[in-house]
């Protein structure tokens, strides 16, 4: 692994935003998406 792939950054669930132009889907499935937030809190890898 390169110093490069070894870096993150940090930022806050309140300043992920959907974006549509770039991810279009026609419902945002609130259960999934919580899940995802549940999983990047407890610090998983997405």
């Amino acid at each position: 692994m390169t110093d490069r792939e070894n870096v993150s950054t940090k930022i806050a669930i309140s300043d992920v935003t959907l974006d549509a132009s770039i991810y279009p889907r026609e419902n945002i499935d609130h259960k999934r998406v919580s899940i995802f937030a549940e999983n990047i809190r407890d610090g998983f890898y997405i």
